[in-house]
């Protein structure tokens, strides 16, 4: 969930008897550096994202804006239902991580739920054809079961 300028972890957790990464709940993660801040980017109303950019968050290490990557995480949330932040913005570069918004009316914005592993471990194929789709059902399923069903975190405009 959003925490002024990043993306705190609220949950966490870990297969049994596998490795997994270090990120503990309360650890902040970089909005323009990780798939949970890609998501909330691409989540975000207007009204939203004019309250992050209050909060001064780093930008996007490749110079870009944060509205020019609200735009893509928005573009990926409509043609695939998830996120998945490029290579070249990674705040750290042997994580992959894939994201999926999700809102409630019992909540004040979008939160996201993430799965991320070390690079060898969950390649960028494997989120693709296996994980991003899991959890973007997962999701769904949950938002059914909140009676939002057919309503995705997002809306089909970055005005909106």
């Amino acid at each position: 969930m959003r925490d002024r300028d990043k993306v705190a972890l609220m949950r966490t957790w870990r297969p049994q008897r596998a490795a997994s990464i270090w990120l503990e709940v309360g650890h902040r993660l970089p909005i323009a550096g990780s798939s949970s801040g890609l998501a909330l980017l691409g989540a975000t109303t207007r009204e939203e994202f004019a309250g992050l950019l209050a909060d001064h968050p780093e930008p996007p290490l490749d110079g870009g804006t944060l509205d020019d990557l609200r735009l893509e995480a928005r573009g990926q949330l409509i043609a695939k239902g998830y996120t998945v932040v490029r290579q070249g913005l990674r705040y750290s570069s042997n994580i992959s991580a894939v994201s999926v918004p999700f809102r409630s009316a019992r909540l004040a914005g979008p939160v996201m739920f993430s799965c991320g592993a070390l690079d060898d471990v969950l390649p960028d194929d494997r989120i693709h054809a296996h994980v991003g789709p899991v959890l973007r059902e997962t999701v769904a399923r949950l938002q059914r079961l909140v009676g939002a069903d057919g309503v995705p975190a997002w809306s089909g405009s970055p005005n909106d």
